[in-house]
């Protein structure tokens, strides 16, 4: 049961810059491939899709040579075929039971009972933990426990095709030998295989059968295990640090000693090392070079610019200076509430659209906490629109009817409220917090002659702002895992009501860890205590662009006022 992709390209939200780039290559069964390349090359990207949670833009994949896609849905029986364990796979436990996080992972198989229990009692014994342990609460668990809770409940769902994103991490030696000892043996019997996105070379090179490195997402090589033991370079040229292992033997090489095409563990590597040096029989190694396919600087520069795009346009809003912003963004938003007219909304919305795409912000990043607004303007404009009594003008069933300008009524002042909040978005994701923070400072400082606590204030604005878009991507990646779980496909942004459980408890418990790291971090750098003076390492400083911003700004609302 193969993986053929074929011409995979996949765009980020706007549809303009690349993440995977015309990727075509075949991953085969009964083995374990792992995917490595730098942070941004595209990995975790690229192990979505496989599992059918990410829609593809271009191209298509084949199970076997069935599709992954069928129209816009994936194919359902291929998804049952999949388990998926995602990076710090502890952190999607909910259920009030081991056995409750079993049933929750086992439920879109309908097995019966007996045998759901057969599984848990399996699994349970084979990942290492009692099988008392099964009516405790995996909340309680220490870390180790629930890593191997989440991996089992995977495990039981009895795949043909295992993916793992980064599963070593946060792992001790002993924790990531008896994962990769159950791999080798979970292949040995799989009808499909295993793919790795990974860092730990360490761990996981010696046990791979395909390497496949993405740079910048293209496909740099597509290889074996034993061709890269051959011809170790290709870290070098695509920027990865090659494992000690791996490093070693190739010094071994330069010296002139003999070093067999694989990782020999270390006790070997010395025992091989010193009988070479004692002996004075030293051959010199001359492996032939491997051709592999990698990016020419053509290539890399034409990637590199479709990333980022122009830098002039994409940085201009994101170059002002924070005090700038914040002056534009009052003055837009008083424009904005000023309006009483469709008109004016329409014009404010226009003007709001236009900001955002000028900005190059990714659509996503200002709408997501958006989405819940739009949903309470929907039910708000149904409300306000509906009326009792024989009235004539109102569409009726009986006595209850609806009254359209009631509800255009609501909905012009709730529209106030959403642009100004898209504008609040854009302002949050063009500047880092560190100017945001202070910018506030700077603005209120007169105000520290009255005693008040300033630093205070900027700082808890500030984690206020930091705190919206890092609960968004937390909630993003849990519905994510939940998609995974359910194997169903649903909309981003859409969660069934029964799974809430799956996402609320996970999401709190990862927003209450948050907020313990927060503190924590705030009194190792001394904010134990208001009024410090302190020093600051980005100094602000109005320049001529700013100056035209507000002026733009001030000339935009006073449009606004005029179109009120």
């Amino acid at each position: 049961m193969p993986i053929t992709i074929n011409h995979l390209t996949i765009y980020q939200s706007n549809h303009t810059i690349k993440i995977l780039d015309n990727i075509h290559t075949t991953i085969a069964d009964q083995q374990i491939t792992i995917i490595i390349g730098k942070t941004g090359a595209g990995k975790s990207t690229l192990l979505d899709v496989l599992s059918g949670l990410t829609e593809i833009h271009t191209g298509d994949i084949l199970y076997d040579h069935h599709p992954l896609w069928i129209g816009k849905r994936p194919n359902k029986d291929i998804l049952l075929n999949i388990g998926n364990v995602f990076q710090f796979p502890e952190q999607q436990l909910f259920a009030r039971t081991v056995a409750g996080e079993f049933y929750y992972s086992l439920r879109p198989f309908h097995l019966e009972k007996q045998e759901i229990e057969r599984r848990i009692m399996q699994y349970l014994n084979e990942i290492g933990l009692p099988r008392t342990i099964a009516k405790e609460s995996p909340l309680v668990l220490s870390e180790g426990q629930k890593r191997r809770v989440a991996l089992a409940s995977t495990f039981a769902t009895e795949p043909s095709w295992l993916f793992l994103d980064e599963p070593t991490a946060g792992l001790d030696s002993n924790g990531a030998k008896r994962l990769t000892d159950y791999l080798l043996n979970w292949k040995k019997q799989a009808r499909g295989g295993i793919v790795i996105i990974t860092h730990d070379l360490e761990t996981f090179l010696p046990i791979a059968d395909q390497v496949m490195i993405l740079q910048e997402g293209k496909m740099a090589a597509n290889l074996t295990a034993e061709r890269i033991y051959k011809n170790p370079d290709i870290f070098t040229e695509v920027g990865i640090c090659m494992s000690d292992q791996l490093d070693l033997a190739l010094h071994v090489r330069t010296l002139g000693l003999l070093v067999p095409n694989e990782i020999l563990p270390p006790k070997q590597m010395a025992h091989l090392i010193h009988s070479q040096i004692t002996s004075e029989y030293v051959h010199a190694v001359h492996s032939p070079k491997h051709s592999y396919t990698h990016l020419t600087s053509t290539q890399k520069e034409s990637n590199q610019y479709a990333e980022t795009g122009d830098p002039a346009a994409e940085l201009i809003i994101q170059a002002l200076d924070p005090r700038a912003k914040w002056l534009i963004y009052l003055l837009l938003s008083i424009g904005i509430f000023l309006q009483e007219y469709w008109g004016g909304i329409a014009f404010a919305t226009v003007l709001t659209v236009a900001l955002i795409a000028f900005s190059r912000v990714s659509i996503q990043i200002i709408t997501t906490t958006s989405k819940p607004f739009i949903l309470l303007m929907g039910i708000s404009f149904l409300l306000s629109g509906v009326s009792f009594g024989p009235v004539t003008h109102l569409f009726h069933i009986g006595h209850v009817g609806f009254s359209f300008t009631l509800g255009l009524t609501t909905l012009l002042q709730l529209s106030k409220v959403l642009l100004v909040m898209l504008l609040g978005n854009l302002l949050s994701a063009t500047t880092s917090q560190l100017k945001m923070k202070t910018s506030i400072e700077r603005t209120l400082s007169y105000l520290s002659k009255l005693k008040l606590p300033i630093e205070a204030i900027a700082l808890a604005t500030t984690l206020i702002l930091r705190f919206i878009p890092i609960i968004m991507r937390q909630t993003t990646k849990f519905a994510r895992i939940i998609r995974a779980r359910g194997k169903r496909y649903t909309r981003f942004g859409t969660i069934p009501f029964r799974d809430l459980p799956a996402l609320l408890i996970p999401l709190l418990l990862a927003v209450l860890q948050l907020g313990s790291d927060l503190v924590l971090a705030m009194e190792a750098r001394g904010y134990r205590k208001l009024g410090i003076k302190r020093t600051s390492s980005d100094e602000l400083r109005m320049e001529r662009r700013d100056y035209i911003a507000i002026l733009l700004g001030t000339f935009a609302l006073f449009v606004l006022w005029l179109i009120r």
